[in-house]
């Protein structure tokens, strides 16, 4: 979606270690080299620490934002808290390694449920609801939910390819 990457990139992953100058990050497994749509499979630290080098912390952080984490999901359910995104002022070098890897930030069931919606659904973050529908005593309908888009995260075509990868 911002260029960053490209399906079928191959992005070396450091046989599982990569060391820098003031941190060593991990992965799960010792993984070489894999392509854009493997490194999301197998979900490697290090491959998203390294994107998201590339987008950059400003980009990294309207990413997130855009997702609705960090932020109630308006889903009106009672003790909804908008989970932790620390404001981009105080973000450091770390930040732009540990956030992709979904560290530094603390995201609630439904923001990620949502999140996931979005990228899956043609790209439209929507209100998460609880209730498809209320019927009356004979089966009448009494209410039925209507899908309530909150804004664009990502486009048609980019929502195609990620329920290509992650259907994998």
């Amino acid at each position: 979606e911002k260029g960053a990457a490209r399906r079928g990139e191959r992005i070396h992953c450091e046989n599982g270690a990569w060391r820098l100058p003031w941190r060593t990050l991990h992965d799960h497994e010792a993984y070489g080299v894999l392509t854009f749509d493997e490194f999301l499979v197998k979900s490697s630290n290090i491959a998203a620490a390294k994107y998201g080098m590339r987008l950059g912390t400003d980009e990294v952080y309207a990413c997130v934002t855009a997702f609705g984490f960090g932020q109630p999901t308006r889903s009106d359910l009672p003790g909804e808290v908008a989970g932790i995104v620390r404001p981009r002022r105080v973000w450091t070098k770390d930040s732009l390694l540990s956030v992709p890897m979904g560290q530094e930030i603390a995201v609630t069931p439904l923001q990620l449920a949502a999140a996931y919606s979005a990228m899956l659904n043609g790209g439209v973050l929507l209100k998460p609801q609880v209730v498809a529908r209320i019927s009356g005593p004979r089966g009448e309908p009494l209410y039925a939910m209507q899908p309530e888009g909150v804004r664009r995260v990502i486009a048609p075509n980019t929502s195609a390819q990620m329920r290509e990868i992650l259907e994998r």
